[in-house]
């Protein structure tokens, strides 16, 4: 029976031109570290075998031309690689078409691109506004209803930091975020995510990032014990500042109404236990401050 429709199919196939396979939707779109794109789609029903293979174009503009990057013959295939964008700096088109074993080549489903993460803030700003733009408008059915913002900081660890909620009207925009950063001063980066739970795969823009700066000070930290050792001197135990990016305490030591810096402790915002060596505590009353 299954041999029978299948010979029905093909010879509808070649006399009316008609075919039971489309060509596949894309889904995802990743923006690799060094600009290349990896494009996934959804494996195309196939029911009378007459996949041949996937053609896969590419182009800088959405008008065109686009170059044929890739031509895989593996029907389990779902993905390809353009290995001479650079989309670190701009978004690339794609679209993907099945030729058939008559050398029929089914028109695509779609053209995607890349996303592009923008981030519209000099060095040295406190806040990092970011622009992007869908992959594809709308997004395909199934795909997660918010895109994820990640930030870098310190180098190597990616911490989600907000997200936006993923367009369904009638026009296309351009998204934007504003992160409030509460780094005293380095280099931070940042990229935007839609996971597609279809595939299992997300589309990932390129990294964006500068030198971004905490213009405010920090939170003091908390002088929170004073107690005297065996040897006459003054034990000073301190609570962390309440803003993370705090490196250092100062010790200041009360001299007749004024207090004038000790010491430095230096513990990445950790409680810290300082013994004040010079003390005379165990002969008169010492004041101490911490900042």
């Amino acid at each position: 029976m299954y041999k029978h429709l299948k010979n029905i199919a093909l010879c509808l196939a070649i006399c009316l031109n008609v075919s039971a396979i489309t060509s596949p939707e894309i889904r995802s779109v990743l923006v690799l570290p060094n600009g290349n794109v990896s494009v996934y789609w959804a494996l195309p029903s196939d029911p009378f075998s007459e996949f041949k293979s996937y053609e896969v174009f590419y182009s800088p503009t959405l008008a065109g031309p686009y170059t044929n990057m890739a031509s895989i013959s593996s029907y389990l295939t779902d993905n390809a690689t353009c290995f001479t964008s650079n989309a670190n700096n701009q978004s690339y088109f794609f679209y993907v078409q099945v030729k058939t074993q008559l050398n029929v080549v089914m028109p695509a489903t779609d053209t995607v691109r890349s996303i592009f993460l923008v981030l519209n803030s000099p060095p040295l700003s406190q806040y990092a506004k970011l622009q992007w733009n869908d992959f594809h408008f709308p997004v395909p059915p199934g795909e997660s209803p918010s895109y994820k913002i990640w930030r870098e900081y310190p180098l190597g660890n990616w911490t989600q930091v907000g997200s936006r909620t993923v367009n369904t009207g009638t026009l296309e925009i351009n998204y934007d975020f504003t992160d409030t950063v509460n780094v005293c001063q380095d280099s931070i980066n940042y990229r935007v995510e839609l996971v597609d739970p279809v595939i299992g795969h997300s589309s990932m823009s390129n990294v964006k990032g500068t030198t971004l700066v905490d213009k405010n000070p920090p939170s003091a930290p908390t002088l929170d014990s004073v107690s005297v050792d065996n040897n006459g001197n003054a034990i000073i135990g301190i609570s962390p500042s309440y803003s993370g990016d705090t490196k250092c305490y100062v010790i200041y030591i009360d001299s007749i109404g004024s207090y004038w810096a000790k010491d430095t402790v230096c513990t990445n915002n950790l409680a810290a236990v300082y013994t004040y060596l010079g003390s005379s505590a165990s002969n008169y009353s010492e004041g101490f401050s911490v900042a």
